[in-house]
């Protein structure tokens, strides 16, 4: 069931367009991650949904109810801010109970969702300190427990993670998809954090200047993004990307990239791919093999290798191409060697060279010519 639908939304300030033309259906108990860097329009798009700023065009409902003047406090949205904007002067039994005695909820009733509450973020035993003496981690869970207590409808969480070390962002966000899968909230969280869009998500929405790029699954928009821009936004490496012709070939099409020409066996959006068309081809690091030299026809060289843990770094020089190779193997190779590479079949995408728009992310064969 839809629980929240956004249409044609749009918001502009003088000559200046934040968002543009937003289209976006949130399914009841979904957590879909708003993600982009600073200034693509995700917060002022969080502010419209919350009723903190109005539209210039398009329309917000909730569970079928156009929100258009219903005011912030009357929409069932609750709010978890970056900063935690917990009342330092009481305790988290305080802070819990504050939004349902605003409500005139009784005293019997308020102590029973303030207990339920802090069972659910593990703060049952320290309901009665101080939230002054607390620490980042224990405060984010008092932010988002005073807000779940009153029972949202949708739950909105702005960069909630981001005043958080590394190992609390990590301890966080394994409690929110714990949390989130006890209840069956429906989640909106806004961030510019791929880490934590591709852990929280069931869906990613990503905005580039104003306009709503790519909105899918985390796998499709990992692996297939639909522009160069979100392949290049996502991904540590991120997505490689190759200047290519296309080639007709008895197969389909090749793509000559220069020092190689990679055969392409389908274009599953329908789309015709002349001879002569200028591409961009798109490769994950992840999706590329290193291989002794002689194993492929498709030749490098190594200009750096860094080991980050777990994962292998390798900077490439492919003709005259720098591109990145991740590998959770051990590389036996050393800088300056020369080496094969292998792209996985169906893990190529093709975008349009001018546009960057993508033309299509189909197999390709294991055979690359030279």
């Amino acid at each position: 069931m839809t629980k929240l639908q956004i249409k044609d939304l749009r918001k502009t300030y003088g000559a200046f367009t934040a968002v543009e033309g937003l289209d976006l259906s949130i399914e009841q108990g979904e957590t879909v991650a708003l993600l982009g860097p600073s200034g693509c329009g995700k917060s002022t798009t969080l502010n419209m949904i919350v009723g903190l700023t109005d539209p210039s065009s398009g329309d917000i409902r909730i569970d079928g109810r156009s929100m258009l003047g219903v005011p912030p406090g009357k929409r069932g949205i609750g709010l978890v801010f970056q900063d935690y904007a917990v009342f330092g002067n009481m305790t988290v039994r305080e802070n819990l109970s504050f939004g349902l005695k605003v409500r005139r909820m009784t005293k019997r009733d308020i102590a029973k969702e303030v207990e339920k509450t802090a069972d659910l973020m593990g703060l049952s035993n320290s309901l009665d300190s101080p939230t002054s003496v607390m620490g980042g981690s224990q405060l984010q869970r008092v932010a988002l427990g005073r807000t779940l207590v009153t029972n949202p409808s949708i739950l909105l969480l702005d960069e909630p993670l981001s005043n958080l070390e590394a190992a609390m962002r990590n301890e966080m966000r394994q409690e929110l998809r714990r949390i989130q899968k006890q209840t069956g909230q429906t989640v909106i969280y806004v961030t510019h954090d791929q880490i934590e869009a591709l852990s929280l998500a069931h869906r990613i929405a990503v905005m580039d200047r104003g306009r709503l790029v790519h909105y899918g699954d985390t796998h499709e928009v990992y692996h297939f993004p639909k522009e160069t821009f979100v392949g290049g936004f996502l991904g540590d490496p991120p997505m490689n990307f190759l200047p290519g012709t296309v080639q007709a070939s008895q197969t389909g099409h090749r793509v000559d990239i220069g020092c190689a020409t990679i055969d392409v066996e389908a274009t599953p959006l329908g789309l015709s791919l002349q001879s002569g068309s200028k591409v961009t081809l798109g490769v994950r690091p992840e999706s590329i093999d290193l291989l002794d030299v002689g194993a492929t026809d498709l030749g490098a060289e190594i200009l750096l290798i860094e080991q980050l843990g777990a994962d292998t770094i390798v900077t490439l020089l492919l003709g005259t191409h720098e591109l990145k190779l991740r590998s959770t193997q051990n590389v036996s190779h050393h800088i300056g060697d020369r080496c094969s590479l292998c792209f996985h079949p169906g893990m190529v995408s093709l975008f349009d060279a001018e546009t960057g728009v993508k033309l299509m992310a189909s197999p390709v064969s294991k055979e690359i010519a030279a």
